[in-house]
């Protein structure tokens, strides 16, 4: 069942006339309990926080994303891999994000498409301030 959240966390029914609007998908949180009021645990409020500062700037950027997978690593760190609407290129962020960071992504995707590479290529690693790309195995 689609559902929301809030800037809070908090999750909540999809509003009535919300069907045709185009937001990526949120997967990869886990919660100590499921339905509408739950709240998602406190480490990731941030990221949807630079999410709704990204959908408020150019939202654009959103709407090449299909999905959002959160991947947690330990206790309170995790890193976000996004996955674009179209191609086959996943973009790996750590748990900060920006407009700057998605136009640089997709424009490297580009790059790569215009020059025959994003076929080799399986992931683009902006944790660290580089980007780094993943070739894809066999």
């Amino acid at each position: 069942v689609p559902v929301a959240l809030d800037r809070e966390g908090v999750v909540f029914p999809l509003p009535d006339g919300t069907a045709g609007i185009n937001m990526p998908i949120i997967s990869g949180i886990t919660m100590e309990s499921y339905g509408m009021g739950a709240k998602i645990p406190a480490m990731y409020i941030p990221y949807l926080r630079n999410l709704e500062q990204i959908y408020g700037n150019d939202s654009r950027f959103l709407e090449q994303i299909s999905e959002i997978r959160f991947l947690e690593k330990t206790g309170s760190t995790f890193d976000v891999i996004l996955y674009p609407t179209e191609g086959n290129i996943r973009i790996r962020t750590g748990n900060s994000i920006d407009n700057s960071l998605l136009r640089q992504a997709f424009l490297v995707i580009d790059v790569m498409e215009k020059n025959g590479l994003s076929s080799e290529t399986e992931e683009l690693d902006f944790r660290n301030g580089r980007v780094v790309y993943k070739v894809k195995e066999g």
